[in-house]
């Protein structure tokens, strides 16, 4: 709560000091709902065509004034009246996000009927229902109150998930970030990487706490096996902001020094690309290398619960529980088994089995191919080839 208010009246201050700021929002072809994670996203557009409706407080600085002076004359003033006076002034002909975990915007449609609302989805989700729509709503929703236009998924699947709590048409294009970076091909610097998990994230709720102890027991094994084989030093990539934080975590469930700590200030995918082996639990990041053929074993270790059956590897396609990369077990056989594995499989029969395997998961569309013929075919203002 007091973080809440400190970032609050920081982006009234920082926003103050802007002159467009205080002037009525430009009308535009696009407006982009919420600019955080859009840095690959505004590449495929003319800058002059877009708008950008910030809808967090943490580093924002383009509060609008105009429109929080109109709606406190009128008594009006709060975040919904004020995104829809955003909207409504700017009057675009397309709205965009990648905010796939926003209720509001599943509500815009009805409001705004004229107006082409496209949603991409960012990450992995898992338990969708409850990862969207808030508490207080869930047994009074239904999908009529919810639609867009369109919604661009990681796969068919997860499409039908989705379908469930929102009107749409879904395209299935994959991961869009993933989708748009370019691995260059590196000599491998690290042998073996494990996508970490963020140690920022704290919760008590039963579901979290559950799924947050059954990531550390596997750990904790994880790195036990590799003690006992002497294998090469472990290296985390990290997903938190806070590093030191993050490293506190680790030396406390792991030991010092029994890890090569990576910060999240370097870029995911090209350390990605320098792994000979990745490893991790449930992770978008794992999806996206396995899209591009590397090597990569996962343990869903989480999804042995019920209430947790979605971070199984997969979800929600129907897979079995254990795979020749995967497995639900943090047991030492089958750490042993899935490590061997892509330590010693060959690269044609590896390639063979991940399109065999992920072809109805997430396929890999270089440069957005399929996103930029579908931007053309409905008119966005779209100028990448």
């Amino acid at each position: 709560m007091i973080k809440h208010i400190f970032d609050m009246l920081n982006t009234i201050v920082k926003s103050i000091f802007y002159l467009d700021n205080w002037k009525k929002p430009s009308c535009k072809k696009l407006l982009i709902y919420d600019r955080a994670g859009t840095e690959q996203l505004i590449n495929f557009f003319d800058k002059d065509d877009i708008i950008f409706l910030d809808v967090r407080f943490t580093n924002n600085k383009s509060l609008n004034f105009y429109i929080i002076i109109k709606l406190i004359f009128k008594l009006r003033l709060n975040q919904k009246n004020y995104k829809n006076e955003f909207i409504k002034y700017s009057d675009p002909k397309y709205v965009l996000s990648l905010t796939d975990t926003n209720f509001g915007y599943l509500k815009l449609k009805k409001k705004f009927p004229n107006i082409i609302f496209i949603l991409i989805q960012r990450s992995w989700r898992l338990n969708i229902e409850n990862q969207i729509i808030p508490l207080k709503n869930r047994n009074m929703i239904s999908k009529k109150e919810n639609e867009i236009d369109y919604f661009i998924v990681f796969n068919k699947a997860v499409g039908r998930e989705f379908d469930k709590i929102c009107k749409a048409n879904y395209l299935d294009f994959g991961s869009f970030t993933n989708n748009n970076i370019n691995i260059l091909q590196k000599k491998k610097k690290y042998k073996y990487l494990l996508i970490g998990r963020n140690t920022d994230i704290q919760s008590s709720h039963s579901y979290w706490s559950k799924y947050f102890e059954m990531e550390n027991r596997f750990y904790k094994k994880f790195f036990e096996y590799f003690r006992k084989n002497n294998k090469e030093p472990i290296h985390i990539l990290g997903k938190s902001f806070d590093t030191s934080k993050a490293i506190k975590f680790y030396d406390k469930l792991l030991g010092k020094g029994s890890y090569i700590y990576i910060p999240r200030s370097q870029s995911s995918y090209d350390i990605m690309g320098t792994a000979s082996y990745i490893f991790g639990s449930t992770s978008t990041l794992l999806y996206e290398a396995l899209s591009r053929n590397f090597k990569v074993g996962v343990f869903s270790v989480t999804g042995r619960f019920k209430k947790l059956e979605s971070s199984k590897f997969g979800w929600p396609t129907k897979l079995k529980e254990k795979g020749e990369f995967w497995t639900n077990s943090f047991e030492t056989e089958e750490i042993d088994r899935v490590v061997t594995f892509i330590e010693t499989v060959n690269n044609i029969k590896w390639k063979k089995l991940v399109y065999k395997r992920m072809n109805n998961i997430l396929k890999y569309d270089r440069n957005n191919s399929r996103f930029i013929s579908f931007s053309k075919k409905i008119g966005l203002p779209i100028i990448r080839k």
